[in-house]
């Protein structure tokens, strides 16, 4: 019934073991202090299972559950390609949107604004423990933590603070995150779309009068702003992106302004089917099964299109310094000319 293999590496004894699921025998449940936020993302990831198709299911549970392990991997070749594999992993982008959804929901139900922001941050903290605590979700909640109880205490929030301060908490918890690639691109890409987002509507945006006309057309200042923000984190993953993935996808700068609209919608409508009650699952189990549809139809299609991903095998480090090095002396160059 149970097969033992013991294993040694360097200083270290690991014990691997196979048991037979019908043997198994539950002596004493476990008192632990998270095991409500256990129940509840088994019990979410039933009813997930239960309504929709797959691959939909495994797209739901990876957007709001962190649960990517049951996705395909043509469907993650297709999202790698178009640079759009970030809205896969819950990141500060989730919980921002989350959070949004939330504030909206409060909004609602008429709460104050500062009874809201309290329950915002209450509501962060489940949400990183039921997602598994990885580091971007951390340093997700540690920032929108910040940002909130500033707004709480009304004061104007810092991004560079907050991003600094989760910064230096992960990695007093856990040193080699600063190794770990997702943690790399989590960070760099905030800090690429604090500091690039400003001079890039300030060189397309030169003209009084045109800053007037974008005022007056919210749909087209919202476009602009997403297409900043998209070119920003493009240009400050790329280097990374090209050093650990060995490729370069310049499609991202669109594919990112057409998916992270739609995701906010599927994350909307899978929240509203996840907590609704029985009579109504089926209808809005429809609802998020359509806008799942439309987001992978979307992904499929950018990622066919030519020249969207390019591959660079020769992608060494000494190229990764040089590459940020050059970014860095342009973005300098363009400040001192603003300031002219």
């Amino acid at each position: 019934l149970l097969k033992v293999k013991n294993t040694f590496s360097l200083d270290k004894f690991s014990l691997i073991l196979w048991v037979k699921p019908d043997t198994l025998k539950i002596v004493k449940e476990s008192r632990h202090i998270f095991r409500f936020f256990f129940r509840l993302k088994e019990h979410l990831s039933n009813k997930i299972e239960k309504n929709l198709p797959y691959p939909h299911q495994a797209i739901l549970s990876a957007l709001i559950l962190g649960e990517r392990q049951k996705l395909p991997s043509l469907i993650k070749d297709s999202f790698m390609r178009t640079g759009t594999v970030h809205i896969l992993s819950i990141s500060g982008l989730h919980v921002g949107m989350m959070v949004y959804i939330f504030y909206l929901f409060l909004k609602l139900l008429r709460f104050p604004r500062q009874i809201s922001l309290f329950l915002l941050i209450l509501f962060i903290i489940p949400y990183v423990i039921l997602t598994g605590a990885k580091a971007p979700i951390v340093r997700a909640g540690i920032m929108s933590g910040v940002y909130l109880s500033g707004l709480i205490l009304r004061r104007e929030g810092n991004i560079l603070n907050s991003l600094a301060i989760a910064c230096w908490l992960i990695l007093i918890f856990d040193p080699y995150q600063l190794f770990n690639a997702g943690f790399q691109l989590s960070f760099l890409g905030v800090l690429s779309i604090v500091l690039f987002t400003p001079l890039i509507e300030n060189y397309f945006l030169r003209e009084k009068e045109e800053r007037v006309i974008f005022k007056k057309a919210h749909i087209k200042r919202y476009l602009f702003r997403l297409f900043a923000v998209s070119l920003s984190a493009w240009l400050g993953s790329s280097g990374l992106i090209g050093y650990y993935f060995k490729i370069i996808n310049p499609i991202a700068i669109l594919a990112n302004i057409i998916v992270i609209p739609l995701s906010f919608f599927v994350l909307a409508t899978g929240i509203i089917f996840l907590f609704s009650f029985s009579l109504f699952t089926s209808p809005l189990s429809t609802t998020n099964l359509l806008t799942i549809e439309i987001l992978l139809k979307s992904v499929t299609f950018l990622s066919k299109i030519p020249g969207g991903t390019v591959s660079v095998t020769n992608f060494s480090f000494p190229l990764v310094i040089l590459y940020y090095l050059c970014l860095g002396i342009i973005t300098l160059v363009i400040k001192v000319r603003r300031k002219r």
